[in-house]
């Protein structure tokens, strides 16, 4: 019988939906894929985390050889909970982005770090307007060349929101979001990224002479 699992924080909710909830506490997932890879690995994660459990069965009975997995974790919700902020590259450049660090505050405080990244993502959406609102379309140009378009979460009318879970090397994430920036009018991207126990802050800023100097090729 398949299991509801709803995270709430005021008007906002999110349903997630795991598949069988036996009596000793064991949750099991079940798969028909080709195999299992990491994000199942992955979802199978987030299901023991939102519930604070700490053992699973991942299944699949695709093949003709049933094929399983243990998930486990040792993360508890208190521990999910005891995080590192990191905001000295964080600009309050207007009070929306002020709010943006302690509406994110907020989640993690009170669903702890570690959940899967669309759950934070679509909360601040959400308390930005919801997508009709807060989702925007933006112009990638190069020189006076349209390039294409970008759908992004916009806060204000030139600064726009990324929130990434890069656990590795995030300078170079860092360098293409930049790179994406001066190509745009947007003036700034505030971006948060949510690396287990450590959420680093930062605002990429679009100057006006590296905006006009810098073009795709």
């Amino acid at each position: 019988m398949e299991v509801r699992i709803r995270l709430t924080d005021g008007s906002f909710w999110k349903d997630y939906f795991m598949d069988l909830l036996l009596a000793d506490g064991l949750m099991v997932e079940t798969k028909a894929a080709e195999c299992l890879v990491p994000a199942h690995h992955g979802q199978t994660l987030n299901y023991l985390l939102l519930t604070g459990m700490q053992h699973g069965l991942l299944i699949n009975f695709r093949n003709h050889r049933v094929e399983h997995r243990f998930v486990s974790t040792k993360l508890t919700p208190a521990k999910r909970r005891q995080f590192h902020t990191h905001t000295s590259r964080w600009k309050s450049t207007d009070s929306k982005a002020a709010w943006l660090h302690d509406r994110m505050l907020r989640f993690l405080n009170d669903w702890g770090a570690f959940l899967d990244v669309s759950l934070y993502r679509d909360a601040m959406i959400h308390f930005l307007g919801g997508p009709d609102l807060a989702i925007g379309e933006v112009d990638v140009m190069s020189e006076s060349r349209l390039l294409g378009t970008q759908d992004l979460p916009l806060v204000g009318d030139n600064a726009a929101l990324s929130i990434s879970a890069v656990l590795t090397n995030p300078e170079e994430y860092e360098f293409h979001l930049s790179r994406f920036l001066h190509h745009t009018h947007l003036d700034h991207i505030h971006w948060i990224n949510l690396n287990h126990h450590d959420i680093t802050f930062t605002t990429l800023a679009n100057s006006s002479a590296r905006k006009s100097a810098i073009f795709l090729p």
